[in-house]
């Protein structure tokens, strides 16, 4: 245990950063199954929500990156004890870890329910009346593959989280160790 929380603190900023721009090229592909249904017709009650989606995918994998980055910048990488602004960071990461799953996993469901209620019947009689060469496929990949990067961002919430356990851990064993020796021994 003590070996994995060791190798989680030191690449833990390399495993964040690598998590959410998973999420940033999951929000710019996202749409590929949908993309040529700009030929078909007039579908913004389709499309509008999922750019709003698609933008808090954005903004959310922006935000893991730079708190990512300020991982080590923090010295939580090699820090014996942590400070407020170490905590500071865990709970802002953490927080946003546990925000981005959530919309991840509702945004995804909310986009398949949408995907799923197209008339793919329609849509494809539509492309092959017209001569044109395109084929919507109700059944695509990308809703398995937004769940599972909702996972892997979960799995990195757990990972920090398991650090910052052991950090407590280990504060409260110094703190302890302090308070048990006499002035003389600590000088």
């Amino acid at each position: 245990m003590r070996k994995l929380c060791e190798f989680l603190k030191k690449n833990n900023a390399t495993i964040i950063v690598i998590s959410f721009v998973l999420l940033a090229v999951y929000a710019i592909c996202m749409a590929t199954p949908t993309a040529y249904l700009r030929y078909y017709g007039n579908l913004d009650t389709f499309y509008q929500p999922i750019q709003g989606l698609n933008d808090a995918f954005i903004f959310l994998a922006i935000g893991g990156i730079v708190l990512g980055l300020l991982y080590n910048l923090f010295r939580n990488n090699i820090r014996k004890i942590f400070y407020i602004s170490n905590f500071v960071w865990f709970g802002l990461f953490l927080a946003l870890d546990l925000a981005t799953v959530i919309v991840v996993i509702a945004g995804v469901a909310k986009y398949q329910g949408l995907y799923g209620g197209l008339d793919f019947a329609a849509i494809n009689s539509y492309f092959e009346s017209t001569g044109l060469p395109y084929r919507v496929n109700p059944n695509t990949p990308v809703f398995l593959l937004g769940y599972l990067t909702a996972v892997v961002i979960l799995l990195n919430g757990c990972a920090t989280g398991l650090i910052l356990f052991d950090q407590l851990k280990n504060r409260k064993a110094m703190l302890e160790a302090i308070a048990n020796d006499t002035v003389e021994e600590v000088k």
